[in-house]
């Protein structure tokens, strides 16, 4: 996947908030990755929230031994949608003076990699 291909990591810094942000504003608005698969090692500070199939917002609890593993566009696609893009966001944390560091690492299939959707059959 990594060779030759579009995978990057990206380093996120989230600085703290100041006096004049609204109330519920959010750090990074809800959206999907349009990458295959986006790998995540646990943030230094909370608050990644993803959707879950009702619409309902769920905290990401992280894990400093776990890696956390979103589907992206280009996964939802291959598999026609057996795969959900992963829809998140980062929330505001409830104290404003905490930084948050995210290292994401968005997984691109080499380019001659043949996204066509799949057909597929569930039992």
């Amino acid at each position: 996947m990594s060779n030759d291909g579009n995978t990057i990591m990206r380093m996120i810094h989230y600085p703290p908030l100041d006096e004049s942000m609204p109330e519920g504003a959010v750090r990074s608005a809800a959206h999907e990755d349009i990458n295959f698969i986006t790998l995540l090692v646990t943030a230094t500070a909370d608050g990644l929230e993803v959707m879950d199939h009702d619409g309902t917002w769920i905290q990401v609890k992280g894990d400093q031994d776990a890696i956390i593993v979103d589907s992206g566009d280009m996964l939802q696609n291959l598999t026609n949608g057996l795969f959900k893009s992963t829809t998140h966001r980062v929330v505001n944390p409830k104290d404003a003076n905490t930084r948050r560091y995210s290292m994401p690492m968005f997984v691109h299939p080499r380019n001659e990699i043949d996204l066509t959707p799949t057909p597929i059959s569930l039992p």
